[in-house]
């Protein structure tokens, strides 16, 4: 480093010997001068040395001050408060000894999974997956017992009611649609109870039912002792119903409902037959192809009216023949022939009066009346009848439903002829 001034107003600077010759600008007196041209004259100790600046060339960095340990001396990082050495705080004084820290074995993969946790976990698991399989077998036991009760109640309530009441028909009314195929098990095995009154009760219900696959009941028939059982079950079915569940969407069952048929009426050939009522048409299609194997009556169905001993009702009656059985659609009532009378339908009086007077029920005529209403054809050219009455009890009023005569003394009978006309015939 060396001393320069200014030729002109005698500042100083300080350079270096490769600037000289350089020309500057003096800071004071802003004149330009080369560097070098006058030197300052030499000083002992010059008392103005932070007056001088650099000129020329650029400034030298300032060294930094380097802090020392006040114990140990050691040089102490930029910042630092405690000395690394040993410890000591700079500022109190107080020596911070450092943490020593455990020497650490290199951890496997067992170690870091935490084993006991896991498997506290499973049996946690174990336990809450067996308390609920558990508790859905009970709950699935609760409601199958629930739903078989259920079931079973509604056989023991077809018999109940078979024990006070004796009437099929009114059976057939107050349990229609009672039962459906989800009870089908139940029915069988109740066909098949020592108790007279749960067998039947079975029997009816199947034929009041819901039923539209009857491929189970005709497996269960399948061995000799029962066909006499299965005959009389598809009786109570009846032909109508059977017609039209050959005709159900489900194939299997439009093919169970075709073996049904030719079981029912002992329709020859039945393997090659089933096919043949087993498709898909309406129902009058149906009825027809069943009845050419019984040879049809046309003659003795469609719409016909009431002549009662020389009075005619003032409504009509309707009569179709489903294979070798005839069906009489009177009112809200549905009368049939049995399987094997022919063609005779035989109608309870109190019936009678119920289907021709919308206003009267059977349980209303049955304390005051009694009797048969028979209606049959048999040259097949013409419906006859003849209505058997016997007055059970004074009559106040006229005969209830379509009687056009006069009723007998009580406990008396009479007797009076009718036949069914073509509308208009008169």
């Amino acid at each position: 480093m060396i001393r320069v001034l200014c030729p002109y107003c005698q500042r100083r600077y300080r350079t270096e010997r490769s600037a000289f010759g350089v020309m500057a600008v003096c800071s004071a007196c802003h004149r330009a001068f080369p560097i070098g041209q006058k030197l300052a004259p030499f000083e002992w100790q010059p008392t103005d040395l932070a007056e001088d600046s650099w000129i020329g060339v650029k400034p030298p960095e300032e060294k930094k001050e380097i802090r020392h340990c006040i114990m140990c001396e050691s040089p102490l990082p930029e910042g630092s408060v405690s000395c690394p050495a040993c410890g000591v705080n700079q500022v109190t004084g107080v020596v911070h000894r450092p943490k020593i820290e455990p020497v650490t074995r290199p951890q496997t993969i067992w170690a870091a999974i935490p084993i006991r946790a896991a498997l506290t976990m499973a049996l946690i698991a174990l336990v809450a997956v067996g308390a609920a399989w558990i508790f859905y077998r009970l709950y699935a036991s609760i409601l199958k017992s629930t739903d078989e009760g259920t079931r079973h109640a509604k056989i023991i309530a077809g018999a109940k009611f078979l024990r006070n009441n004796d009437d099929e028909r009114a059976f057939g009314e107050r349990f229609t649609g009672y039962v459906d195929d989800n009870d089908m098990p139940n029915l069988l095995a109740a066909l098949s109870a020592r108790n007279p009154s749960v067998a039947r009760s079975a029997r009816l219900l199947i034929g009041s039912g819901n039923i539209t696959q009857l491929a189970p009941l005709l497996d269960w028939a399948e061995q000799p002792t029962k066909q006499t059982s299965l005959t009389a079950i598809l009786d109570a079915i009846g032909p109508r119903r059977l017609v039209e569940l050959s005709n159900h969407e489900d194939e299997n069952a439009r093919r169970a409902a075709a073996r049904a048929l030719c079981v029912l009426f002992d329709v020859p050939d039945p393997e090659n037959q089933i096919d043949n009522l087993a498709r898909p048409l309406t129902y009058a299609e149906k009825a027809e192809t069943l009845n050419r194997y019984f040879r049809s009556w046309p003659m003795l169905t469609g719409a016909f009216v009431v002549d009662v001993d020389g009075t005619v009702g003032g409504f009509q009656v309707d009569l179709e023949q489903v294979g070798s059985v005839f069906y009489l659609h009177m009112g809200k009532y549905l009368f049939r022939s049995e399987m094997g009378g022919g063609r005779e339908l035989a109608i309870p009086i109190e019936y009678w009066c119920a289907a021709t007077a919308p206003a009267v029920s059977a349980e209303q005529v049955r304390p005051l009346l009694g009797g048969t209403v028979i209606l049959s054809a048999p040259i097949g050219a013409e419906w006859v009848g003849l209505v058997t009455l016997t007055v059970r009890q004074t009559m106040l009023t006229p005969l209830p439903g379509f009687l056009p005569f006069e009723p007998p003394a009580p406990g008396h009978s009479v007797e009076k002829t009718f036949r069914l006309e073509r509308p208009g015939t008169r």
